[in-house]
């Protein structure tokens, strides 16, 4: 359990990754966002450099490569962040495909799985 307390804060951002290797413990590692906006133009949550450095952080920690699935938020699939996980060699990023409309949702009867696993690197198939 995470406890975040926000106070006389009124919003609250919590981004988060959970690190799984196989024969060790799941790790939880996060970071949490007060907003403190200045101006209109100022996002609320997190921004580009945010998550770069939780994924920094979560490396170190990690003392490994990383593989990250995300979704399509702005944050994730903005030019600044292509440019930033590009620049980390340790660093894998798969994105999932938008997920079906609800009228996309109910003609495909009933499936919502918005897409299938990806094929990692170095991957091999099952015998």
């Amino acid at each position: 359990m995470v406890k975040v307390t926000g106070s006389s804060n009124k919003r609250v951002s919590l981004a988060a990754l959970i690190a799984i290797k196989p024969g060790c413990r799941p790790r939880l590692i996060y970071r949490v966002h007060k907003s403190r906006r200045r101006g209109k133009g100022e996002r609320k949550g997190f921004t580009e450099t945010d998550y770069a450095r939780l994924l920094d952080a979560a490396h170190q920690q990690l003392a490994g490569p990383l593989v990250v699935i995300w979704d399509n938020l702005n944050t994730h699939v903005s030019a600044a962040m292509t440019e930033l996980i590009e620049a980390r060699d340790w660093l894998t990023v798969y994105r999932s495909r938008p997920a079906p409309t609800s009228s996309t949702r109910s003609s495909r009867s009933g499936h919502t799985s918005s897409a299938p696993w990806p094929t990692w690197p170095n991957a091999t198939s099952p015998s």
